[in-house]
């Protein structure tokens, strides 16, 4: 009776390294300029999977404020992104925060068939898959990636829906995968989006970076 061989076996993506930053509040108490009016019980999150050239020894140049603008453009354009939400098709409610005038410490739901403020489903989920390019500036960070997925997120239709202005509370993780000579990098991001009021016409509406960004490196393969 011949023996069948069954071939070298696939193989499959390892995990070469996980860093994970969970939700942390963004805001604390009033900002200057403005002060949160509401926030969503919804947690939105956003996965994106970066494939780095299949053969090349370059790290990514630094991360300068021109660089950042070039590669988050390529990226945009180069977005796969297919999103499907688990989130009921009606808006989200939103918690009251008290106002900053008010005695009241606690925040109280406006929907009594809204989820509580402790619970943080995540309420939308999307994949999305840029493969780098050889040229020096395609080539792209650990902290440009997750940047890449803070502003994606914030762009998202969940986001647009509850018009959320900023994030309450945001958190991240990465995950760094290999497969033979090839190299995988997934970003999650999270976060709960808030309304805020303007405190002046003057006053604009903030800009933030992740936290904790100081914990990544720039080269992941």
């Amino acid at each position: 009776m011949p023996i069948l061989s069954r071939g070298t076996p696939e193989p499959t993506w390892e995990v070469v390294d996980h860093q994970e930053i969970s939700a942390v509040p963004t805001y604390h108490g009033n900002s200057a300029g403005f002060e949160i009016t509401s926030v969503s019980p919804h947690v939105v999150t956003r996965t994106y999977t970066f494939n780095a050239p299949a053969s090349s020894s370059k790290s990514a140049p630094p991360l300068t404020p021109k660089r950042q603008r070039s590669v988050l453009s390529v990226l945009k354009r180069k977005s796969t992104s297919a999103s499907s939400s688990s989130s009921p098709s009606r808006t989200p409610s939103f918690l009251r925060c008290p106002s900053r005038h008010s005695s009241a410490s606690t925040c109280t739901s406006e929907d009594e068939s809204s989820e509580p403020a402790s619970s943080t489903r995540s309420c939308a989920s999307s994949t999305m898959s840029s493969d780098v390019e050889h040229e020096e500036e395609k080539h792209i960070s650990m902290r440009e990636a997750v940047i890449f997925a803070r502003q994606q997120l914030m762009n998202s239709s969940d986001v647009k829906r509850v018009r959320g202005d900023i994030l309450y509370s945001e958190g991240w993780s990465v995950t760094r995968l290999r497969k033979g000579n090839q190299h995988r990098l997934e970003v999650k991001y999270f976060g709960r989006p808030a309304r805020i009021a303007l405190l002046s016409p003057s006053s604009s509406t903030p800009s933030s970076q992740p936290p904790f960004m100081e914990m990544l490196e720039d080269s992941w393969y």
